[in-house]
């Protein structure tokens, strides 16, 4: 939870954090030639980027899909930290 503190020490990084994470990534994603499958971990309370537009996106979007968090927003990854790490970890050859 350091990190929110550290971001808004540094207001530059945390503007451009929030660009980045904002702005369409549709056509890296979409781009020609050999792509690791896309996996969008979302909370469905997600303030700026709603649930809509990422189910859209992966039901349009080869090689992609998404899991939603019930009662999650921009916190997701603080809030479900240990949740988020162990389905990361079934995912590969990892163990919590």
């Amino acid at each position: 939870h350091g990190n929110i503190g550290y971001c808004f020490q540094n207001t530059d990084m945390i503007v451009e954090d929030v660009a980045c994470w904002t702005s369409n990534w549709a056509d890296a994603i979409r781009k020609k030639g050999p792509q690791p499958h896309w996996h969008f971990i979302h909370g469905d309370a997600h303030d700026f980027m709603s649930l809509d537009t990422v189910e859209a996106f992966c039901a349009v979007t080869e090689n992609t899909s998404h899991d939603v968090f019930a009662n999650a927003a921009q916190m997701l990854l603080y809030v479900q930290s240990t949740r988020i790490a162990e389905m990361l970890c079934a995912e590969t050859d990892g163990t919590p």
